[in-house]
């Protein structure tokens, strides 16, 4: 499995940059929170399985020895909780309504599954039909929290590392109007952490590593925090939708 997700992961990505339609940064801003009164959801996906990722030059049987060398850290990896993800999300309740906003935290997650089948935005769209919230909620507009990844990364020329292991997380946040389909913010954060040495003590469940993951998950909620209560002057411009 590992394999077909690194190939895939790969092609993807070669995919999104061929097609230039990855979605650039929106900030959110001061007008957006005009709209004290409405009513926004909360909904987020069901966190991933921490895992090790490789970067660099490495082929099939290159990722295999990988793999087998860092089976160890990522059993520990997968073994890791983030209770931490849940308490954010609802720490954005309280945040949402100093804005003046109602807010609905929608209990149920996007799992694992449903989440690769959501649309990256486009210029400013989103590309996910969201409706089913907004009918089922009453809702204006739709903040949504995904984690992509969340555990390590370390480069490799062939089966030979060629960096010591670094933490990392990768969200992406955003807001929906859901009346028009339109961005009024999104964010992909990536967090990165250095691991401070020793990093490989396994007998002792890598406690230097396991600290530095959870150090670049905070750091990523603290970034999204920042994002919303600083919000910009000047509007964004948005592609309006087409009617039909």
């Amino acid at each position: 499995m590992k394999f077909i997700k690194l190939w895939s992961v790969m092609l993807l990505s070669l995919l999104l940059i061929g097609c230039g339609s990855m979605q650039k940064p929106i900030p959110i801003t001061k007008s957006f929170y005009n709209n004290s009164g409405k009513t926004i959801g909360v909904l987020h996906t069901q966190a991933p399985e921490a895992e090790t990722h490789y970067t660099g030059s490495i082929g099939l049987l290159d990722y295999a020895i990988i793999a087998g060398v860092n089976s160890d850290l990522d059993k520990h990896l997968r073994s890791l909780s983030f209770t931490e993800y849940k308490s954010f999300i609802n720490s954005l309740k309280p945040e949402l309504e100093k804005k003046g906003f109602k807010v609905v935290l929608i209990e149920s997650t996007i799992s694992i599954e449903e989440a690769e089948k959501l649309k990256s935005p486009s210029k400013g769209i989103s590309q996910n039909d969201f409706s089913k919230y907004k009918e089922q909620f009453n809702l204006d507009f739709l903040m949504l929290i995904q984690m992509h990844s969340i555990g390590t990364t370390r480069s490799y020329y062939g089966p030979a590392p060629t960096s010591e292991p670094v933490a990392m997380t990768n969200l992406t946040g955003q807001i929906v109007d859901l009346n028009t389909n339109t961005l009024q913010w999104y964010s992909n954060i990536n967090s990165t952490k250095i691991i401070p040495a020793p990093w490989d003590e396994e007998e002792s469940n890598f406690p230097n590593l396991t600290n530095a993951v959870y150090q670049a998950l905070n750091d990523s909620f603290r970034m999204i925090n920042i994002e919303l209560n600083q919000p910009k002057e000047k509007a964004v411009e948005q592609v309006t939708p087409p009617t039909e």
